[in-house]
C-alpha cells in the first residue's frame, strides 16, 4: 500500500491512509517541540479535511520526557474536540518508552474516542480502516 507524505518532520512523519485516516509516525527521542509542530499541522489540517480515524505509530520511539508525556496528555482531549473517533496504536518496542505510553492511557479517559492497541500496522490498519469496527480486546 502506498500512502501520501503530508507532514515531515525530525522525529515524525504524518501520511494520509485513507480518505479520513492518517497515520503519525513516531520515532527516537520525542520533544515537545516536535509534538507543537505536529499538533499545529493537525490544527490547520482539520480546519480543511475530515479525519476522524488515527493511526499512531510509537513502534520506533525511545523513553519519553516527563515533560512529553504531559503535553500528550492534553493532546488527547484536543483530539478528541476535532472529531476523532477511532485510534488504533501500534506500541513501543523500547521497554522504557512503552512504560510511559501505559502511564500516560491509564491516566486518561476520553469517551467518545476507541482507541485500541495493535503490535502490528497490518492488523492496526485493517481494523482502522474497516467500515464495521468492533471494539478488540
Amino acid at each position: 500500500m502506498t500512502f501520501k507524505t503530508i507532514f515531515q518532520e525530525e522525529h515524525c512523519e504524518i501520511t494520509q491512509v485513507g480518505p479520513h485516516a492518517l497515520k503519525l509516525k513516531f520515532s527516537g527521542f520525542l520533544k515537545v517541540t516536535n509534538l507543537a509542530a505536529v499538533t499545529a499541522f493537525m490544527d490547520t489540517y482539520s480546519k480543511n479535511n475530515l479525519c476522524d480515524m488515527l493511526l499512531i505509530d510509537h513502534s520506533e520511539l525511545k523513553v519519553l520526557s516527563r515533560e512529553v508525556q504531559e503535553y500528550l496528555a492534553k493532546v488527547v482531549f484536543v483530539i478528541e474536540s476535532k472529531g476523532v473517533k477511532r485510534i488504533a496504536v501500534i506500541e513501543a518496542e523500547d521497554v522504557f518508552a512503552k512504560a510511559g505510553f501505559e502511564k500516560l492511557q491509564k491516566g486518561i479517559h476520553v469517551d467518545r474516542v476507541t482507541r485500541v492497541v495493535f503490535h502490528s500496522e497490518k492488523a492496526a490498519l485493517e481494523w482502522l480502516l474497516s467500515p464495521t469496527v468492533t471494539p478488540v480486546l
